[in-house]
């Protein structure tokens, strides 16, 4: 059984979702515990407070409609470098991921442990160390991440609803991450169980590959979104999951017609 001591919230997401998602992550053996992100908004605030020595900030692996990350403390800052956490994230080692503002609103105490409630600015940075000790990020410096694109339109409800993401770039957890959102979107437009079709359109384009994409019809009697990433899963894991030869995911899009 695995020790779990660090947080990862996920923003809108279903308790199916996570999960799944919590599966996903014992699988690969990240001591890590997705917990609804309840309470993690997006700061309407245009103004950006300096990070200093005890000053919150986020560190992201999806921005945008859909978000998966976690806050914490800063412990140090030296001109544009800061440490912070005190602590692992997953300890991924060098890496480049989204470092955003936060502003802690309350907090609530548990009877086993207490959680902070925050929430969430704007990209300043980029969270370039998980090491053991702590995290490190650069502020000022933008993370390469990947776009990501889910377009939901269900016709028999009438909503239609397009979400944009964007994804940080790790052979192990970006396929992952990507499917996590496909899954939440297509939830999220088609909320109710029941006999579905769907006609899918997949597209991922990758280093020295260029675009795959691929079309599919596909049912279910009970959750149209656990089908509908199936090609998506797929091409995943031949381009970014190969364990000999990853190729790096440059943009995706998935478009799911119910």
């Amino acid at each position: 059984m695995l020790f779990r001591s660090t947080y990862l919230m996920a923003t809108s997401m279903r308790q199916k979702e996570r999960d799944w998602f919590q599966k996903e992550l014992d699988s690969k053996g990240y001591a890590v515990t997705v917990l609804a992100g309840a309470g993690m908004g997006k700061s309407n605030s245009s103004e950006v407070p300096p990070l200093q020595p005890g000053s919150a900030f986020g560190t992201f692996f999806a921005t945008g409609d859909l978000q998966v990350g976690a806050t914490g403390t800063v412990t140090y800052r030296l001109g544009n470098r800061i440490l912070g956490f005190g602590h692992p994230f997953f300890g991924l080692g060098a890496m480049e991921a989204s470092l955003t503002s936060a502003s802690i609103v309350d907090i609530f105490s548990g009877y086993q442990v207490s959680h902070h409630i925050a929430t969430v600015g704007k990209t300043i940075g980029a969270l370039v160390q998980d090491r053991n000790f702590s995290v490190a990020g650069v502020i000022g410096k933008m993370p390469h991440t990947v776009p990501f694109t889910v377009q939901v339109n269900d016709h028999t409800n009438g909503q239609k609803r397009t979400f944009h993401t964007e994804v940080f770039l790790h052979p192990d957890l970006t396929p992952s991450l990507v499917r996590l959102i496909t899954r939440q979107a297509i939830s999220q437009v088609h909320d109710m169980p029941g006999d579905s079709m769907a006609k899918v359109t997949t597209r991922i384009t990758a280093d020295e590959m260029g675009t795959v994409e691929r079309k599919n019809t596909v049912f279910d009697p009970a959750d149209i979104a656990v089908p509908a990433t199936q090609d998506l899963t797929d091409i995943l894991n031949i381009v970014a999951g190969n364990p000999q030869y990853p190729l790096p995911i440059r943009n995706g899009s998935v478009s799911v017609d119910i």
